[in-house]
């Protein structure tokens, strides 16, 4: 895993430790703005796909947020 990598260069060579936990990972979907863009964006399937990945990215948008201002 390149960032884990990434993390143990920064704490041995740095001294600067990073911890990842569920509270400070952040997963935003991409798959409502691919789908958005889609020419067939009208046709059930794929406006249900949207709004499933567009609540989706919006729920860790605002966990995102409500981490930063804690």
């Amino acid at each position: 895993m390149v960032l884990q990598a990434y993390l143990n260069y920064l704490q041995k060579d740095k001294k600067i430790e990073i911890q990842l936990d569920r509270d400070n990972c952040f997963c935003f979907e991409n798959e409502s703005f691919m789908t958005f863009d889609d020419k067939n964006l009208n046709s059930c399937g794929n406006f249900n796909k949207f709004v499933y990945f567009w609540k989706k990215s919006r729920k860790e948008s605002d966990r995102l947020f409500e981490y930063i201002i804690a």
